[in-house]
């Protein structure tokens, strides 16, 4: 089975685009700084999913791949998926005003 696809990918940060093109994505283990080690990145979730997939997490980590424009994430055990903290110059807050 070929797990590649070709997605349109957009990030917009707080001020700017941080990246917008196409990405060709995979499923593949991803590494980030916050999340202690190599995960799968395939979008089974536990089970949820039978089959593996390419993923939103796993195209943002492609095309930062190619763009180095820097992300990070924690990866959530319980949930069996990454949850995003930062991607560029822009980080998540509990709330903005």
């Amino acid at each position: 089975m070929d797990n590649q696809l070709q997605v349109n990918l957009r990030i917009e940060g707080a001020l700017h685009t941080i990246f917008e093109g196409p990405v060709v994505t995979r499923v593949h283990n991803v590494t980030t700084h916050s999340s202690n080690g190599t995960h799968h990145c395939d979008g089974t979730n536990h089970g949820a999913h039978p089959n593996p997939g390419p993923t939103a997490t796993g195209a943002l980590d492609d095309a930062n791949a190619t763009s180095a424009f820097g992300w990070d994430a924690q990866f959530n055990p319980g949930f069996d998926d990454f949850f995003i903290t930062s991607i560029g110059d822009s980080s998540n807050v509990a709330c903005q005003s």
